[in-house]
């Protein structure tokens, strides 16, 4: 199972939405967010907290018995936070009981992956540990495209016309950086590994890309 949620999130930007984004964020996704200078980033943040808020609501459906409020809500039970490799994960707030929650039980919590790139936010959900990119339309530069791609991979970018060669970099690049993502180590650590044709098989990892809104694109990347 994987459920991968997209929004602008460019509103937020407005002070009044982000401090109502920010009553419905994990804390963690809150101290981020505040650690942050420029209105775009804090934006960027809190509407992928956004998501993965409304994300998880869905993944509970009736397992929540209370409603989404900020202080009775889901993350009275759950807290966001990172791995020793800077991953995203979620764990149940052990300070806390489930009485919001039915069943005598508490329910797997899924893995997840954040991402964000010019006025876009994503969350993705997964029952199995997801990598995920998003990358709005941007310029990749020459250096970049060598350093990202195989010699077969740059062979075929540099006999494209230029618009569809950036098309083509940014996808690549994207791949990459969900593989990156999955993995942990960063996708500069990881270009030897990224570089030769067959590193989605000889990783042991399947890679899926789209274009769910035009110029941007949204890779996700999970262990075969």
């Amino acid at each position: 199972m994987v459920k991968i949620y997209i929004s602008d999130v460019s509103s937020l930007e407005d002070e009044d939405k982000y401090e109502n984004g920010i009553l419905v964020s994990s804390r963690y996704r809150t101290e981020k967010a505040k650690a942050l200078r420029n209105a775009p980033d804090k934006a960027r943040c809190i509407g992928a907290g956004l998501l993965l808020s409304h994300a998880l609501s869905e993944y509970f459906c009736g397992d929540l018995q209370k409603s989404m409020h900020p202080v009775n809500g889901l993350w009275k039970y759950i807290e966001e936070a990172a791995d020793e490799k800077g991953r995203p994960f979620l764990k149940w707030n052990e300070g806390r009981d489930i009485a919001g929650f039915s069943g005598d039980s508490k329910k797997e919590l899924p893995f997840i992956s954040i991402s964000h790139s010019g006025e876009f936010a994503a969350a993705a959900i997964s029952d199995r540990r997801i990598g995920m990119d998003i990358q709005n339309k941007r310029k990749i530069t020459e250096p970049v495209a060598k350093r990202i791609m195989s010699p077969s991979e740059l062979s075929h970018a540099m006999a494209l016309k230029e618009e569809d060669r950036q098309r083509y970099a940014l996808c690549l690049w994207t791949e990459k950086e969900a593989a990156a993502k999955l993995d942990g180590r960063g996708i500069f650590e990881m270009l030897p590994q990224l570089s030769d044709d067959d590193w989605q098989e000889r990783l042991g990892i399947k890679c899926i890309t789209k274009e769910p809104i035009q110029d941007v694109f949204l890779s996700f990347a999970v262990y075969k």
